[in-house]
């Protein structure tokens, strides 16, 4: 899961800069990403649409958690060949989880608030 730490340094509205570099694909991209891998590996259950995914996790966000999430997109790909294809699907299901939008980032994505360089401390 996407987190970050501020480096000390506030701006005039309050908010620490970041100085991070980050290269995760975009919400589009992951989704793509995905749905490739799901006709690669067999898996048809993890070809879901963008507003598939983007229900997906906002229904994780307002209830149970980021784990129930992984079990979700766990059951639709198991059985795995194997330990590399199980990373390779839980990797993209946490990059598609944090190229989400968020409510509580004001409508940015986890990814797009570390792109951005900023952070709210902690209050």
């Amino acid at each position: 899961m996407l987190q970050a730490r501020p480096d000390g340094g506030e701006d005039e509205d309050g908010i620490d800069e970041l100085d991070i570099e980050w290269d995760e694909p975009t919400f589009e991209e992951a989704v793509a990403e995905m749905a490739a891998l799901a006709e690669r590996i067999g898996r048809p259950a993890l070809a879901r649409s963008a507003d598939e995914w983007r229900a997906l996790v906002q229904s994780h966000l307002e209830g149970p958690s980021y784990t129930a999430f992984v079990d979700d997109v766990r059951r639709g790909a198991e059985p795995f060949d194997d330990l590399d294809q199980a990373n390779e699907v839980l990797s993209l299901a946490l990059q598609i989880w944090n190229a989400t939008p968020q409510p509580d980032r004001g409508g940015l994505s986890a990814t797009e608030v570390v792109r951005l360089g900023r952070i709210r401390p902690e209050r």
